[in-house]
């Protein structure tokens, strides 16, 4: 018996995790609210340039065995209000945001639920338009903190995903794999945005290489005093992912900038500030770019409210 899956976020991620399902015919709605709501039942949802006509939860609909939580950071606490009355205590919450904070935030309103780590990388999602297009879907990693045995749970999702053509991994230590994915983004997601450059400019130019290397080493320290098992071959690797990547990809946070959106500055270099500090540890590039991609968002503001 397949599952009965929920999304909540239909952006970049979210759509491409219901296109992918629904092409499985798996049974999945979307949890949407008022105007969002709307928007999906009037013009669908248009992937690669194909129309889906989403199924939006009901609240009398049979709850979800799993939902993935797909929004951005800053409209977590919002979703996490919305999803209260389509879910119930056996539906497994799998979020899949960027930085180190969903897991715990949702555990706090939600402690009754299993609620996963998880992410997503390689996808190379982006808007178009009214529709969304990708060429990549990208991998899925996802677990409890330690994974050493497999649950009956675990496997469902993963045979699910599979069949749905992600890659897909259920790490040992998903807080490694969750701290890792966060230094990728405090380079890439936080260099694109100041320079505007896309994956393929990563690789042209070398100054680019140097300060994502300079931003990583700084994560990379809290993360010795916060006890999690990073290493410098994990800034090597990801410094050779970056730069060898053969599409033109923008990160979501570059995708923000270009169309004048608020970003997620505040849970990736914002949440390493917060560790700085409380290690007394200083991180200048961070912090630097912290406020210059702040002052950006607010330079765009202004023009828009002109």
């Amino acid at each position: 018996m397949s599952m009965k899956v929920s999304v909540i976020g239909v952006g970049c991620v979210g759509s491409v995790i219901v296109e992918r399902l629904m092409k499985q015919r798996i049974d999945i709605k979307v949890i949407a609210l008022g105007k969002r709501a709307e928007k999906l039942r009037s013009d669908s949802l248009i992937v690669n340039g194909v129309k889906y006509d989403v199924k939006v939860a009901e609240i009398n609909d049979p709850k979800p065995d799993l939902l993935f939580v797909c929004v951005k950071n800053y409209d977590l606490d919002q979703a996490l209000e919305d999803i209260e009355n389509f879910i119930d205590s056996n539906t497994i919450i799998l979020p899949l945001l960027n930085g180190i904070t969903p897991t715990p935030t949702i555990k706090q309103r939600y402690p009754q639920n299993r609620v996963l780590y998880g992410f997503i990388q390689k996808i190379d999602a982006y808007r178009d338009g009214n529709e969304f297009k990708y060429n990549i879907a990208g991998d899925i990693h996802f677990g409890y903190s330690r994974n050493i045995e497999i649950d009956s749970a675990l496997q469902a999702i993963r045979q699910m995903l599979l069949e749905a053509g992600f890659g897909v991994y259920i790490d040992k230590d998903m807080i490694r794999g969750i701290w890792k994915k966060w230094m990728l983004n405090t380079g890439a997601n936080q260099v694109s945005a100041l320079t505007e450059a896309d994956y393929l400019q990563f690789a042209r130019i070398p100054e680019i290489e140097k300060v994502l290397r300079l931003a990583m080493h700084e994560l990379l320290i809290l993360a010795g005093y916060e006890g999690v098992d990073v290493s410098t071959s994990d800034v090597q690797e990801i410094i050779q992912y970056l730069t060898t990547y053969k599409f033109p990809k923008k990160t979501s946070m570059l995708q923000d900038v270009l169309a004048r959106r608020k970003t997620e500055v505040d849970f990736i270099s914002g949440e390493i500030i917060k560790l700085s500090q409380k290690w007394n540890c200083p991180c200048p590039v961070n912090l630097t770019m912290y406020y210059l991609i702040k002052s950006k968002e607010a330079a765009y503001s202004m023009i828009r409210n002109y």
